[in-house]
């Protein structure tokens, strides 16, 4: 959660000062966070040893996440793509050796697991070569969106040969727990700037209502969500699907923390854009969850 309160903080920071554009490098990097999550849960799911090296694995990638929050600013910044996309390789080259035990105890799908294994680490490859020698005219968005579309076939194709175990109710849990959380840093990024609000200004209506209108936001959402039994609707066949969704439901709430203190800023007459462009921008976040 550190990596996804640190890219909503960095979009807050742009919305405030009008920079629209900065919901474009928010979802590069969300993708980087999302999907180097979703990859080590599904895995995690489907095979849970829980002995020593599996939890040593899982170290080094919360070692990663740490990294890739580490470079969060400086990516926002487009200054430099280096420590965000070092963090994001040790959490996806720390699944390679899990796949190969994959492939060693778990002869049914060993094919699956190992095309695994030898797709990270090409893609990887990419990723690199993507920051070291793209030249500065190409558009790296373009390319992004590339090599994010080829990370998320890998899965796709290798199920073709052996679908790795699924428990819906399991993988529901787990992505129920993670739009709590994401939902409690929003709680937290819009009580923090109101506190700020309130150390130095009175109480306005205008405070009130804003405080109000983030806590219903903040419920009807959670409502809405958990509405449906998730385990009920997860089946074999609509596994990538489930996820996209998901990475919509995620990047979508994440940007509205930086939404709502974005308007926590313009009670404060502090945000550099004007109310019909910050009630533009908080509108189009939330249709997105909707």
């Amino acid at each position: 959660m550190v990596a996804v309160a640190a890219n909503a903080a960095g979009l807050h920071h742009d919305l405030a000062h009008g920079n629209t554009l900065a919901l474009l490098m928010y979802v590069m990097v969300f993708f980087a966070i999302w999907w180097a999550w979703v990859s080590y849960t599904w895995f995690a799911s489907a095979y849970d040893p829980q002995d020593t090296s599996f939890r040593l694995t899982t170290f080094i990638i919360m070692a990663g996440v740490l990294v890739l929050a580490a470079g969060v600013p400086l990516a926002e910044a487009g200054v430099d793509y280096r420590m965000i996309v070092i963090g994001y390789m040790i959490m996806r080259f720390a699944m390679i050796p899990l796949w190969l035990r994959v492939a060693q105890e778990d002869p049914p799908r060993r094919t699956g697991a190992r095309f695994y294994a030898l797709g990270i680490l090409v893609v990887q490859a990419l990723w690199v070569a993507w920051v070291l020698w793209v030249p500065r005219g190409t558009p790296k968005m373009l390319v992004v969106a590339a090599l994010a579309a080829l990370e998320m076939y890998l899965p796709v194709y290798a199920q073709r040969f052996g679908r790795t175990p699924l428990h819906p109710h399991h993988m529901a849990e787990r992505f129920s727990l993670f739009t709590i959380i994401v939902l409690d840093e929003v709680l937290l990024a819009t009580t923090q700037g109101i506190t700020a609000v309130l150390d130095i200004h009175k109480l306005t209506p205008e405070l009130v209502m804003l405080i109000v209108g983030s806590f219903l936001i903040v419920v009807t959402t959670w409502w809405f969500y958990f509405k449906t039994e998730l385990g009920d609707l997860l089946t074999e066949d609509c596994r990538d699907v489930f996820n996209l969704i998901h990475f919509l439901i995620f990047a979508s709430v994440a940007a509205l923390g930086a939404g709502l203190g974005m308007m926590v800023d313009m009670v404060q007459h502090e945000a550099h854009l004007n109310v019909t462009n910050a009630n533009m921008i908080l509108g189009s976040i939330l249709r997105s969850i909707c």
